[in-house]
Formats: structure tokens, C-alpha cells, sequence
């Protein structure tokens, strides 16, 4: 191989690049009604009389997004790489404008603290991409990026203001997310009024916006209605069907206003939840407690009532309340002998338990008992005072005590020890008793009533309205069931009691490759599906089931082997459910990286790829990658990639291509001899583990082949092509081919150019990179060589910084919630 003189090839390259520009100038000038240059995404200023060539090419397009994607996914970047990927892919949507394919990268890379400050472009990029189909987290990134850009709260106000008038109806998801983040700005310097009428926009925008309706419940908790508080943990429990603590407490609220059904159902969830999180473990008693209580109150509940004690007793527990619920469920049923022996069984159960170690944990309940199952004036007070002895700190105890003082005639007794505690249902009932005995017949009635209000469901609240219906007294609900239940239907759809349904029936996904055999170079189109097979909508977000993480490993066999994990790693939440029976489609870029590079680098390799995707993955104790959802297994897919079989005259059609053959072929055949040139030198140095075709011949031609590619007629076929040599080491030949390239008319030809050709010779392209920086007629190409560390002048124009602009004045306030909201 020959070598060439490193100081000559940089003095040959700047005659050749001064030369060339001064030709380029007059070939390439742009036509007079020619658009003008994109707007330049870097800070530093440039030539202002300088334009380019209007190109179009969704080849190097595509080209110029992978080359991105490979800079964009790297763990650590450099500010340098980050400018370089803006670059390439401003150039990119530069030459496809009818897609836009590349928004969503440059989102990502300029949200990057590595990117520096590009906020109009960021801004712009932003609303560009803000439709109904936009993904939350690249959207919040962005905006944070945005915020912390700025050190002044009044800016960031502004930005977010600004930032919902520019989206408007695009995407209410985001919408919300925005009133949020300004609805807390203001809390913070407690302007509650803005903060509240930001937050219930936030929350009518959408109704998974946990932060948003905490944060409001938070400021005004008297405005949070029954109707919105379960339509909130219903919701909840939709976005994270294995929130336990939320399953029981939507089931615990439904039952205190007296949704007795949808409670009882609920509670049945919770309970086939547990069973599925904490196998071979028992509900805890209370629970349990208040599951049969709404099965009794729930219209024909009753029978549901005696098959759960039976449920229960088999646990080997005993309570003597859920005793009485049976007995009262079988009176109701009509089986009064059943309830009698009931009543009877338990009483002398529960005598018997406080013998056994001086058990005190029945003296409460028994006390209960006498008073309002079996009623006992002497044996209620003596439990109460047994109760109130060993747990004098105990409001119930103290309600009890006083319950069976005002029954025994001690009135006065009763009323002080009342005021001693906190409010009972018992020590209510117990004070409208000190009324009655006192002939204050309203006092008492009210009483009553607050009684009855504090759980209407119980056994006491049947006592209760049974005083009440003596005095000649009505008890009005303070719920209205009918309306609430009508309310949550309009919000939920007709399933308000939720149906426990295990996550590997809730969702599936699949790995899918369009192919499964690909010929070398052959770019392998992927993607993720994930469908939704569950009766609600499949919310995806950080507080939901499925949070949106995705992880793709890949194994190569065959003619070589290796492992490649976390190959390609995304978290993606779009920011609408994927209603029942749908599917969302994401496509996974896995035609990149080192993988990439062993394909290309290695034609006469047979090898077989297999993908492993993991949704939510996590590396469990024994060090295997799994997903943290139950039930759900990994999604598999594989292909062949057969060798090139390599033969003279296959060859020679190949190095003919170049010479007569159409875009495509002489793409393909740069690419296969940059890829057997990688393997030839691997081969010269032993370390290739499988035979392959090679002959003394076939390196010179492979190099005289690409130096063609390098001066095609054909811009396109030359910025494969450089492209396709990255990888390979440099001599004369490549430079001087190179060398031309850097004066061709097509912008993307000398752009590429300059970053090949700075990135193999360094330093010693100094002058070249300043060069170009300055009098180059493309905006891309500048870039790329400030990029690499070209200076260009200074000039006396002040450059124009429009997205400062936005902080002038004040945006009009965003829309406002309809002031007669049924919500609030």
C-alpha cells in the first residue's frame, strides 16, 4: 500500500476545496425565486448572504436519520456529537420535508443537556410535533429541557402559556400536563385562585391526571364531590389494575356513600386481587367485615352474606360481628331458625374466647352485642366497662361505656364522658339518648340523624332509624346513589364495578420483523405490537400497569457469535389508551449499532439473528432479564442473513454495476465492497473464525471500486458511498477522492466530505473546517465544519433571537373551565 505525505495531502485538499468552491459558486448558484436557507440551528452566526441548492432525496434522508439515531442512542454524548446529529438531522428533513420522520429524534437529542442551547428550535421542533398521536415523555422532556433554560419564574409562566395557546386542541393529554406545571407554579407563590382554575382544566383535559386533581383536592377539598373522588380512584385502578391499595380504597369509598352494590363488587375485586398478588394469604378480618357489610345492604346481597361466613369459618377465624350479619342476612332471607342459632353459637363463642388467657379482644364486641343485637342493659355495661378498663384510650370504648350508662339510667355520667372523646357512631347514638331522657326531642332527632349519616350501613344505623321511626322522624339520605351511579357511567362506560382479570389477559405484545431471511445490507424493518385485550382502555404512563419501557436483546449465531443486550431501549407513552381490542404499533430500530457493524463488516458470514423484547424489564436475583408484570413472557422473532457468496465474475458484475448500472445497484455494490475491504483486513490479520473467499486481486479492486462510487455522476450514489467507507482505513486514494468531493455543487456530497475527512485527519484539517465555516454556500455544510471545530467570522449583524420574544408581553390566559362544571 502506498503512503502519502499527511502535510501534502492537507495542501492538496485546500487547493482543491478553493478551486473547487470558486467553480461551485457559479455552477451552483440557486435559482432567483429559489427558497431560501433553513433557519440555522446553532447560536454562533454565519455568512447572511450565503444560500444553498434546494435537493430533495428520501434515500439520504433516511441516510442522514440513521446516522443520527446511532449518535442520538449513545449512553454518553458529547456536545460536539450532540451538534453533529441537529445537523444531520436538520439536513435530513431538509431533504424529505414531507414526512417529518425526523422530529421526533431531534426532540430527543435537543432535550439532551449535552445539546446546549437551541430553545427556537426546540420550541419550534416542539409544536411541530405536538399532534394526537405524540408521546408524553418525549413531549415532557422537551418542555423541561425548555424550563430549565430559563431563570426567571415570570419566563417559565410565560413559556408554558404561550406553549398551550400555540398547541391549543392538538393534544389535550398535553395540555393538561401543561396547566399543571403552571397550576403549581402558581400555588408556590400562592395565587390559589389561578392555581385552582388551572388545575380543574388540567383535570377536564384529562381525567388520568393524577397530579392534577391531588394537587386540586389539596386547595379546595370542600369541592371535590363524591361523584368525582370515585370517579378518580376508578380511573386509577383502570390505569394500574394491580393498585391494591387503590382497589381497596375506591371499594371502601363506594361503600360509605352507600353504593352498596358497586362497594360489594369492588370488594370481590380487591379480594381476587389479593388472592393473585399474596397467594395462600387470608384478607384481613376488617376488610372482610366490610365486604360482607356491603353484600348485606346491596340489594339480594343477603345470600352472598352466608356463603361468605361460610368462606370465612373455614379460615379457622371467628368474628362476632360477621356472626350477626349472617344471623340478620338469614332473618332477611326468611330462615329465622338459622338466624336464632346464629346468634346463639357466637354468643356463647365469643363468652368462651374472653375465658382463654384473659382475652380482652372480645370485650368491645360483646358490649356491642348486648347493646344492639341482644339487648342487655346490665351486661352491656358490664362488657363496656370491662372494654373501657383495658382500653381507656379507645373512643369506642368510651361510646360503648356510654351507650350502656344512658341504658342503666346514668345520663349525667354518659354526657361527661362524651365530651372526653372524639365522635363516635356509637357515642352520637349514645348523646341522642342524654336528649331523649332530657325531653329534648329535636337535639335528640338531629343527633340521630348525624348517627345514622356516620355509617348508614351498620347494625347500629338500624337501631338508629328504628328510634327515629318512633319519634315520628324521617331520615333523609345525604347521598343521592341514582345520580352518582348515572354520573360514573357517563365517565367509566357501563362497567363501574371493576372485574379482576389477570395481566397476561390484559395486554400482549409481539415482536414482529417484515422478513425472515435478509440479504446482505439489507436494512431489517421492525416493530412492537401491543394490543389491548381487556374490556377498559389501556392506559400506558408512570403510574399505570405497563409504564412503557422496552428493552430488545439479540443473539447471532452461526458463522459467528456474540450477544448484544440492550441493543435497542426505549420508554414510549402515547398519550391516548389504546381502547379494547386495539393495537399500537412501534417501530423498533434494530439495523444499528454494533450489531449493524458485525453484519456489515462480515458478508461472507452466514449467520442467524434472534430478538428478545422484554415489556417492563428488570434483572431478577439470578440475573436473567424478565418482565416486573406477571404473566407476561417475552416476544421473540429471528431471521437468516446468508453469506455472499463470492465468485469472479460475481464480482465483476458488481464492479460493472457501478460503471451502467441505476442508483440502486451502485449503492448496494459501494456498500458490499466497503463491507468485504472490513473483512478482507480482519482476514489479513487471522482473526476471522470462518473460511472466506479471498485472492490478492480482489482488495485493489475493491478499493478502485469505491473511489468511483466517490466520483459518480450521481450525488446520491457519493454520499452512500461516503458513508460506507467510514469504517475503513484512509490512504491517497480515499483522500484524494475525498479531496474532490468537498467542491461538489450538491451540498450533502461536501458535507459529508467534511465530516469524514475532519474525523480521519484531525488537526491537520484545521484550516479546511475554518474555511468552510466561512464562505461555504450551504447552512448545513458550515455547521458541519463548526461541528468539528471550524471558526467562522463574526459579523455585524445582530443575530435575531425570536424565542426571547416570547417573553415580552403576556399571553392571553388559556381557556378557562365552564363555570357551571358538573364536575366541581
Amino acid at each position: 500500500m502506498r503512503m502519502i505525505n499527511s502535510r501534502f495531502v492537507i495542501v492538496l485538499s485546500a487547493v482543491l476545496l478553493l478551486c473547487g468552491l470558486a467553480l461551485g459558486q457559479q455552477s451552483a448558484s440557486p435559482e432567483p425565486n429559489a427558497p431560501t436557507a433553513q433557519t440555522t440551528p446553532t447560536t454562533r452566526k454565519k455568512s447572511p448572504a450565503a444560500t444553498e441548492e434546494k435537493l430533495f432525496s428520501p434515500s439520504v434522508a433516511q441516510l442522514f436519520y440513521g446516522l443520527a439515531y446511532e449518535l442520538t442512542n449513545r449512553k454518553e454524548l458529547t456536545t460536539a456529537q450532540a451538534e453533529q446529529t441537529i445537523v444531520l438531522l436538520m439536513a435530513a428533513m431538509d431533504l424529505d420535508t414531507s414526512t417529518g420522520f425526523a422530529t421526533e429524534d431531534m426532540l430527543k437529542i435537543l432535550s439532551r443537556p449535552e445539546s446546549g442551547e437551541y430553545l427556537q428550535l426546540l420550541y419550534n421542533s416542539l409544536v411541530k410535533y405536538v399532534n394526537k398521536d405524540a408521546d408524553y415523555r418525549i413531549v415532557t422532556q422537551a418542555v423541561r429541557a425548555l424550563l430549565e433554560q430559563l431563570d426567571q419564574r415570570e419566563q417559565r409562566e410565560i413559556l408554558l402559556s404561550r406553549l398551550m395557546l400555540d398547541l391549543g386542541q392538538s393534544n389535550l393529554a398535553v395540555s393538561s400536563e401543561l396547566a399543571t406545571e403552571l397550576a403549581l407554579m402558581y400555588a408556590e407563590k400562592t395565587d390559589n385562585a389561578n392555581a385552582t382554575r388551572l388545575l380543574a382544566q388540567a383535570y377536564i383535559w384529562n381525567r388520568y391526571n393524577q397530579l392534577a386533581f391531588e394537587k386540586l383536592a389539596e386547595l379546595v377539598p370542600k369541592q371535590i364531590s363524591p361523584i368525582l373522588q370515585l370517579e378518580y380512584l376508578r380511573l386509577k385502578l383502570r390505569e394500574n389494575p394491580l393498585d391494591i391499595d387503590t382497589a381497596l380504597a375506591f371499594a371502601q369509598y363506594a361503600q360509605r356513600v352507600q353504593l352498596y352494590e358497586v362497594a360489594a363488587g369492588s370488594y370481590e375485586y380487591y379480594a381476587d386481587l389479593f388472592g393473585y398478588l399474596y397467594p395462600g394469604r387470608n384478607i384481613p378480618t376488617p376488610i372482610y367485615l366490610d365486604w360482607m357489610t356491603s353484600y348485606y345492604n346491596a340489594p339480594r346481597g343477603q345470600p352472598k352474606c352466608l356463603q361468605m361466613i361460610e368462606q370465612f369459618r373455614k379460615t379457622g377465624r371467628f368474628d362476632l360481628q360477621m356472626e350477626v350479619l349472617a344471623a340478620r342476612a338469614a332473618a332477611k332471607t326468611g330462615n329465622t331458625k338459622m338466624a336464632g342459632d346464629i346468634l346463639e353459637s357466637a354468643e356463647q363463642k365469643a363468652v368462651q374466647l374472653t375465658k382463654q388467657a384473659d382475652n380482652v379482644a372480645y370485650y368491645k364486641p360483646l358490649a356491642w352485642y348486648y347493646s344492639f343485637v341482644r339487648p342487655d342493659p346490665n351486661r352491656s355495661l358490664d362488657w363496656a366497662n370491662k372494654a373501657y378498663s383495658s382500653e381507656p384510650n379507645s373512643p369506642l370504648a368510651a361510646g360503648l361505656l356510654a351507650f350502656a350508662m344512658v341504658a342503666n339510667g346514668q345520663a349525667d355520667l354518659a354526657k361527661s364522658l362524651i365530651q372526653n372523646y372524639p365522635d363516635t357512631q356509637v357515642s352520637v347514638l349514645a348523646q341522642a339518648n342524654v336528649y331523649l331522657s332530657a325531653g329534648e326531642r329535636q337535639s335528640a332527632i338531629d343527633s340521630l340523624r348525624l348517627a345514622v349519616d356516620k355509617d348508614p350501613g351498620s347494625i347500629v344505623a338500624e337501631q338508629t332509624l328504628r328510634i327515629l321511626a318512633e319519634q315520628d322522624a324521617e331520615y333523609i339520605p345525604i347521598f343521592d346513589t341514582g345520580l352518582m351511579l348515572a354520573s360514573l357511567k357517563q365517565t367509566i362506560g357501563e362497567q363501574v364495578v371493576p372485574q379482576f382479570v389477570s395481566p397476561d389477559n390484559i395486554l400482549s405484545f409481539q415482536l414482529n420483523l417484515r422478513g425472515n431471511r435478509f440479504a446482505y445490507g439489507s436494512d431489517f424493518r421492525a416493530f412492537i405490537s401491543i394490543t389491548n385485550n381487556w374490556y377498559e382502555p389501556l392506559v400506558i404512563s408512570d403510574d399505570s400497569l405497563f409504564k412503557g419501557n422496552i428493552r430488545i436483546d439479540a443473539d447471532v449465531t452461526g458463522d459467528l457469535e456474540g450477544r448484544f443486550e440492550n441493543l435497542f431501549t426505549i420508554t414510549t407513552q402515547p398519550t391516548q389508551p389504546i381502547d379494547p381490542g386495539r393495537s399500537i404499533l412501534i417501530p423498533v430500530r434494530l439495523y444499528s449499532g454494533p450489531l449493524k457493524g458485525l453484519l456489515l463488516g462480515h458478508p461472507q458470514a452466514s449467520l442467524n439473528v434472534q430478538f428478545t423484547a422484554y415489556l417492563e424489564p428488570i434483572i431478577t436475583n439470578q440475573g436473567n432479564v424478565a418482565s416486573s408484570i406477571p404473566g407476561i413472557e417475552p416476544a421473540t422473532a429471528k431471521f437468516e442473513r446468508p453469506r455472499v457468496e463470492i465468485t469472479t465474475e460475481f464480482l465483476q458484475n458488481r464492479f460493472n454495476s457501478i460503471s451502467r448500472g441505476r442508483q440502486g445497484p451502485k449503492i448496494q455494490a459501494a456498500r458490499l465492497f466497503a463491507g468485504l475491504l472490513m473483512e478482507n483486513r480482519e482476514m489479513a490479520e487471522n482473526k476471522l473464525p470462518y473460511k472466506a473467499t479471498t485472492a490478492e486481486w480482489m482488495a485493489p479492486m475493491f478499493k478502485s471500486a469505491l473511489t468511483q462510487t466517490l466520483a459518480d455522476n450521481d450525488w446520491t450514489v457519493r454520499v452512500h458511498s461516503i458513508t460506507a467507507i467510514v469504517e475503513l482505513p484512509f490512504d491517497y486514494e480515499f483522500t484524494n477522492a475525498l479531496s474532490k468531493d468537498l467542491n461538489d455543487q450538491h451540498w450533502p456530497v461536501r458535507m459529508m466530505a467534511v465530516s469524514l475527512l475532519a474525523q480521519k485527519q484531525g488537526y491537520n484539517f484545521a484550516k479546511v473546517l475554518d474555511y468552510t465555516a466561512q464562505y461555504d454556500n450551504s447552512i448545513s455544510v458550515r455547521n458541519m465544519a463548526m461541528v468539528f471545530g471550524g471558526v467562522a467570522p463574526e459579523t455585524d449583524q445582530t443575530p435575531e433571537e425570536p424565542f426571547y420574544k416570547l417573553f415580552q408581553q403576556e399571553p392571553n390566559d388559556v381557556n378557562e373551565p365552564p363555570a357551571s362544571s358538573p364536575v366541581f
